[in-house]
């Protein structure tokens, strides 16, 4: 089986000569170089053509999430993975944002690091499990409002979904937004065109499809 070649990126070089040291102890690992801010980092993916880079998200100049955006376009064969002395929610979302395939605390590197590795280069993902209950929900969130953005739908068009889905009638949905049965009825059929629906039925479906409602 062939090495997997990890390129490690820090601004500490005691930092960075820690874990070539540790990674060294490994026969299906090879740390083919090192690079101490985003410049250097960009420079030695091109040149080494690492499998997996680590990737501290917090450096002077151009940080880690940066680093990470730049490479998903000029090496997207190359796997990332931040390590990072941070456990906090913002910096997770930021790496999941910026394409990484795992994230490594530092000061539990010398228990995981090698494995979440092997996981990587094999094409699997790897997040702290203390951070994804709070992490995946907020992306959950922002991926809707991304979707009620992208449909063009209005805290309006909510409400009539969640009616929808209810099976309220037209009268029930006027009388709770305060307009005539008539007028509920053009918004019901707004609200389904956006939603790429034939008729009210087919848009509450499609609404519980999509978790707009």
């Amino acid at each position: 089986m062939s090495e997997i070649r990890v390129l490690v990126v820090d601004d500490h070089a005691l930092l960075r000569r820690g874990l070539q040291s540790m990674l060294s102890s490994y026969s299906d690992i090879e740390v083919v170089g090192e690079a101490s801010n985003g410049p250097e980092a960009i420079e030695a993916v091109n040149t080494l053509q690492p499998d997996i880079v680590l990737l501290d998200i917090r450096m002077p100049g151009v940080d880690g999430t940066e680093v990470a955006h730049q490479l998903q376009h000029y090496a997207p064969e190359t796997r990332i993975i931040i390590v990072s002395a941070y456990a906090h929610e913002e910096h997770v979302l930021e790496a999941i944002r910026a394409g990484a395939y795992a994230y490594v605390l530092k000061q539990s590197a010398d228990q995981d690091l090698a494995e979440t590795i092997r996981q990587v280069s094999r094409g699997e993902r790897r997040w702290p499990a203390s951070l994804i209950d709070t992490v995946i929900p907020q992306l959950q969130e922002q991926a809707q409002a991304n979707l009620r953005h992208e449909l063009g739908l209005t805290k309006e068009d909510l409400v009539i979904l969640r009616h929808l889905v209810r099976g309220s009638t037209n009268r029930a949905i006027g009388q709770d937004l305060h307009c005539s049965e008539r007028t509920a009825k053009r918004m019901v059929q707004r609200v389904a065109t956006k939603l790429g629906a034939p008729n009210r039925l087919r848009a509450a479906a499609e609404a519980i499809r999509r978790g707009l409602a």
